[in-house]
C-alpha cells in the first residue's frame, strides 16, 4: 500500500511539473489569464447551447408555425418559446433529418446551393424567421451576428430541402442567392438589396419581389426569372453570359420613367419598346423624368428578355 501511495505521489508531482511547464510556454507565446477565462466562458456557452438543441429524426412531422417551441427565453428572443443566444437559433444535435431553426433578428440572408431545393415565403402574422430543413444537415444552416448585421447562411446540397418563412413586416437589408445546381423559389420577397446568381446550366431561380432598392442579376448558365409585384427597384443590373434571364416589370410602369444602358456582345437583349439587340451592339437612353435605370449586358449565348 505504501509503495502504491508513493508511486501515486510521484506521478502527481510529475503532472504538476508538466502543467507548470505548459502554462509557462503558453504565457511566453502570448496567452493571458484573461484569454483563458474567455475561452472557458465560450466553451461553457457552447455546452449550454448544445443542451437546448432540439432534433426531429427523418420522418417525424414538423412542428407547426403557430405552435410554440419549448425552451427558455434568452437575450434576443422576441418570444419566450424560442430558445436562443442572440439569434434564436435551434439546431438538431447530430445527424441528418428534419429540423427547425428560429431567428428573432435577421438583416442578411445568404443562400449557397450546390443542389437541392430552397423555397422562401413571406408570412402574415409571424414575428420570427423560421428555417425548416427536410432530409438536411443542420450544420448547413449558420447564424452570424456582428455590430453591423445579423446573418443567416444556408448551404444546400443535393437531396436537401429548405423552406424559409419570413415575417411579412420584415424588410431584409440584403438577400444573396448563388446557385451552382438546384432550384430556388422565392415569393413576394422584401429586400433592399437583392442579388441572384447562377453558376451553371443546372441552376434555376424563380423569384418575385415586392420591395427593393437595388437588384443585381448574374447568369452564367441555367435560368433566372424575376418579377416585380410591388415597388420597382430604382437600379437593376443584369448580366447574362450564358443561359436566360427573364425580367417582368410592373404593367403600370411608364416607359418615360425607365432609363437604360445596354451592351450586347454576341448575346441577345429584348427591351420593351426599345426592341431586340443581338451581335455587337450597345445603346443608352436616359429620359429626363426617369426613376428606374437598367444596366444590361449579354455575352456569348446569354439572353435577357424584359417585358411588362
Amino acid at each position: 500500500m505504501k509503495k502504491f501511495i508513493k508511486i501515486g505521489l510521484i506521478a502527481g508531482c510529475l503532472f504538476v511539473i508538466a502543467g507548470i511547464g505548459i502554462a509557462t510556454a503558453a504565457f511566453a507565446l502570448g496567452t493571458s489569464p484573461g484569454r483563458i477565462v474567455w475561452r472557458l466562458e465560450q466553451l461553457s456557452r457552447w455546452e449550454r447551447q448544445t443542451e437546448r438543441d432540439r432534433y426531429e429524426p427523418a420522418g417525424v412531422i414538423e412542428q407547426p408555425l403557430d405552435e410554440a417551441v419549448p425552451g427558455e427565453q434568452m437575450p434576443g428572443a422576441a418570444v419566450p418559446a424560442a430558445p436562443t443566444l442572440a439569434g434564436a437559433q435551434t439546431e438538431p444535435a447530430v445527424g441528418v433529418g428534419n429540423f427547425e431553426s428560429v431567428y428573432s433578428i435577421v438583416s442578411v440572408l445568404e443562400v449557397r446551393q450546390s443542389g437541392g431545393n430552397v423555397e422562401l415565403y413571406v408570412v402574415e402574422g409571424q414575428s420570427e424567421m423560421t428555417v425548416r430543413g427536410e432530409n438536411a444537415d443542420f450544420n448547413h444552416v449558420n447564424y452570424e451576428e456582428t455590430d453591423r448585421f445579423q446573418k443567416v447562411k444556408i448551404r444546400a446540397y443535393a437531396g436537401e430541402s429548405y423552406r424559409i418563412f419570413i415575417p411579412a413586416d420584415w424588410v431584409l437589408d440584403q438577400l444573396d442567392v448563388e446557385i451552382t445546381s438546384g432550384n430556388f423559389n422565392g415569393d413576394n420577397i422584401k429586400a433592399r438589396e437583392a442579388e441572384y446568381q447562377t453558376e451553371s446550366g443546372s441552376g434555376t431561380i424563380v423569384a418575385s419581389q415586392s420591395v427593393g432598392d437595388i437588384l443585381e442579376i448574374d447568369c452564367k448558365g441555367g435560368s433566372i426569372e424575376w418579377s416585380c409585384t410591388g415597388s420597382m427597384p430604382a437600379l437593376v443590373e443584369a448580366e447574362c453570359e450564358r443561359g436566360v434571364v427573364n425580367l417582368a416589370l410592373p404593367g403600370e410602369l411608364s416607359p418615360e420613367t425607365i432609363g437604360y444602358s445596354l451592351e450586347c456582345e454576341y448575346g441577345t437583349i429584348e427591351l420593351l419598346d426599345a426592341g431586340r439587340f443581338t451581335g455587337l451592339d450597345e445603346k443608352a437612353f436616359s429620359p429626363q423624368g426617369r426613376t428606374i435605370f437598367l444596366e444590361l449586358s449579354a455575352e456569348d449565348n446569354g439572353a435577357i428578355y424584359i417585358v411588362q
